[in-house]
């Protein structure tokens, strides 16, 4: 390791929650409302977060093939037990909102479909 990163902050983990750009499975819709709310709440519980826009797909409990597009929110951080409470909180909240299927999760360096 290059000796300049010593005492360095280093963030080991990361959380990304993906906000989708549909309500109801397949109503697009203008997510930006849903992708304030969690960058705002990661940074709030990690000192910041990033916006990435992105496209997806996949399967849905009909056997459809759907494409949308996605907004990934992410945050580094160090292990916060307490934390991973409060996005689980912001995972479920959101899936119940925009009345999803599922919603993906970024954690412990694994993909969850919450």
């Amino acid at each position: 390791m290059n000796t300049r990163l010593n005492n360095k902050i280093v963030l080991h983990d990361k959380v990304a929650i993906y906000v989708p750009c549909t309500i109801n499975v397949n109503e697009v819709i203008d997510n930006t409302s849903y992708v304030n709310i969690v960058a705002c709440k990661l940074a709030s519980l990690f000192g910041g977060s990033t916006i990435q826009r992105s496209q997806g797909c996949y399967i849905d409990s009909n056997g459809k093939n759907v494409m949308e597009d996605t907004t990934i929110v992410y945050a580094y951080y160090n292990v916060n037990n307490e934390a991973v409470d409060s996005i689980l909180d912001v995972a479920e909240w959101l899936k119940a909102e925009m009345k999803q299927e599922c919603i993906g999760l970024e954690l412990y360096k694994e993909f969850y479909l919450i």
